[in-house]
């Protein structure tokens, strides 16, 4: 008997806070959901390889911080754009900067949605409405 994966969530922040606040929020819309996380845009690569191509577990969304060490979210996007899984994988930003460059290469890079930190109830909400949304309609 095959048991069911249960979805994930790939977060990629480097604040403590912003992180735990966030897990918070989507804990309370779905708590089944696993929550992985990871540092920084290198950390976040290295689990995608390991979950998508190994394991074939891909997380069923990424939420994005864009100012972080190391490998920040610009960068993990331009690397991401090479990869084969980028078609598979939704990217939502979540971050306190307000540089509309940034946001244009993102989009181009694919990212759609915007949301500035502290993110809501109401727009966690429409992510997973939108989440589920994405789901039926493939």
């Amino acid at each position: 008997m095959e048991t069911k994966k249960s979805e994930s969530i790939l977060l990629v922040d480097d604040d403590h806070v912003s992180r735990f606040l966030i897990s918070r929020l989507i804990l309370r819309f779905n708590k089944d959901t696993e929550i992985i996380l990871a540092n920084n845009g290198e950390e976040a690569l290295t689990i995608l390889q390991e979950r998508c191509v190994v394991d074939d577990n891909c997380p069923s969304l990424i939420i994005l911080d864009i100012n972080m060490p190391m490998m920040d979210g610009l960068e993990f996007m331009k690397v991401l754009s090479y990869s084969s899984l980028r078609e598979r994988l939704r990217v939502v930003v979540f971050t306190t900067s307000s540089n509309e460059n940034e946001f244009n290469v993102l989009r181009s890079l694919g990212v759609t949605e915007f949301y500035h930190k502290p993110v809501t109830d109401v727009e966690m909400k429409e992510i997973f409405r939108k989440r589920e949304s994405d789901k039926t309609s493939v």
